[in-house]
């Protein structure tokens, strides 16, 4: 058996042993369905109402958009989803001067952003007194919870894991009516299961490379590992699933689209900077 047949066989095993202990308890609140979410997009820069039709929801920065302009958005039936970043900030965004002021925890080499100390209280009451509200009032749907990975355990920051557990779970509490996607962290996905309506992941099918910054096709163990995984998500927390992955070219995209297509997940495909509406988008079943 290789390493990534046993990395299979784990997966498998602790899905069972989880399934099994939580089959009779209530997760989520069905706030969103598959077909809220088929298809999607993933837009960071500013599109116009006559680009978005066709999608099923979108995932924008919300500092870019009028109320108006959101109204007009969701007018063409697209569910729109507002982007918050949780445990980094870029200088771009309107409260990044007062998150300096409290102070940061380091910065992320590649993105150039700044990691948030989510322990000091200011950074809490920031979010769900004045960021949160401020984006909900632009009449958006929910939000897309974003840079959970950096309390992963593999990081220095490991110890905030517990803080952006509560901070999450507030959110829900203060908003209780509106859809929670979150972007990675499945290492805490059990301490916040019935706050998340839908689960995303980055980076499945195609592997970028950020010290190269190449675009290359994920190779068959780690993508095989990959999938299994968010395949044991699903059926545990009965989770949406949307795959974000990453081309530059139609050759590469139609590589990835080859292999989600046989997944029945909801992916789609765009470059690293998701800027634009896309390669690639899908109505997977």
């Amino acid at each position: 058996m290789n390493e990534y047949s046993m990395i299979l066989v784990i997966i498998v095993l602790c899905s069972a042993i989880f399934q099994s202990t939580c089959e009779d308890e209530q997760i989520g609140q069905n706030r969103l369905e598959d077909e809220d979410i088929n298809p999607f997009g993933v837009i960071y820069s500013k599109v116009f109402p006559h680009e978005v039709q066709g999608y099923k929801a979108l995932i924008l920065e919300s500092q870019l958009y009028t109320s108006e302009e959101v109204q007009l958005i969701k007018e063409k039936e697209v569910n729109a989803f507002a982007y918050l970043s949780l445990g980094e900030v870029n200088e771009s965004q309107w409260y990044f001067d007062e998150l300096q002021e409290i102070g940061f925890l380091g910065q992320n080499e590649f993105w150039g952003s700044y990691f948030i100390d989510l322990k000091n209280e200011r950074v809490k009451n920031l979010f769900i007194e004045e960021v949160i509200p401020r984006i909900l009032e632009k009449g958006f749907d929910g939000l897309f919870l974003d840079t959970i990975d950096a309390v992963s355990p593999y990081t220095p920051r490991s110890e905030y894991k517990t803080v952006m557990v509560k901070l999450i779970n507030e959110i829900r509490d203060q908003f209780p009516d509106i859809v929670m996607i979150q972007n990675g962290g499945d290492f805490l996905l059990s301490e916040v299961k019935n706050s998340i309506d839908g689960y995303a992941k980055e980076d499945i099918a195609s592997a970028y490379d950020f010290n190269t910054s190449s675009y290359n096709l994920e190779e068959e163990g780690p993508y095989n590992v990959s999938i299994a995984s968010i395949r044991a998500i699903q059926e545990n927390f009965k989770l949406p699933i949307l795959i974000i992955d990453f081309a530059d070219s139609d050759s590469l995209a139609t590589q990835i689209t080859q292999r989600l297509d046989t997944t029945g997940f909801n992916y789609f495909i765009s470059t690293i900077e998701l800027n634009k509406l896309p390669l690639i988008h899908n109505t997977n079943r």
